[in-house]
């Protein structure tokens, strides 16, 4: 954290946020995502790469430097978890999506929290945003203007093409 005359507020090098998130990171789709909690603090958005699967996790450092436990968002269903994508939303919240595989297909998996990193959707247990047969893939989001989600994604469940020429792109939008 730097203040407006550019020095530093918490370790000069940097905050270790999370530690041993493992190999195997993409450059298109594994950066981690970064808001502001509006008291100084900052919650990030990031895969971690487990030895029995991958998951999405939320970690808050608050305006202080203290870093608070992390969140596994992707903790209900099973399978690994791959390119999380998130916003900011209307109503001070951010939403979360991302792709989960499990038994032989992607899906689109999502879930929203509050700027304390507290899962808001289904007593924890994130949003099947689809899960159509064959993969879902490279989900993205917005929030529009009536605090509603907008979702992309790729998709093959129309292709008998085993390639990327088979996806078709689709969208969906959820209400709070």
């Amino acid at each position: 954290k730097i203040n407006k005359n550019g020095k530093h507020v918490w370790d000069g090098n940097g905050l270790m946020v999370e530690q041993d998130l493992g190999s195997g990171f993409t450059a298109s789709a594994d950066y981690p995502s970064i808001y502001s909690d509006n008291e100084g603090g900052a919650l990030i958005i990031y895969r971690k790469v487990l030895p029995e699967a991958d998951e999405i996790y939320c970690s808050k450092v608050s305006s202080d430097g203290s870093i608070h436990d992390a969140v596994c968002l992707s903790s209900f269903y099973d399978g690994s978890n791959f390119s999380p994508s998130s916003v900011y939303t209307m109503d001070n919240c951010i939403a979360v999506v991302w792709e989960n595989f499990s038994n032989g297909n992607f899906n689109v998996h999502a879930q929203k929290i509050d700027l304390n990193g507290s899962k808001l959707w289904n007593g924890g247990k994130e949003t099947v945003v689809c899960s159509e047969p064959g993969d879902e893939r490279q989900p993205t989001i917005i929030c529009n203007e009536s605090n509603e989600l907008v979702f992309t994604w790729l998709d093959s469940r129309n292709s008998d093409q085993g390639n990327e020429f088979g996806l078709d792109l689709y969208a969906n939008k959820l209400d709070e």
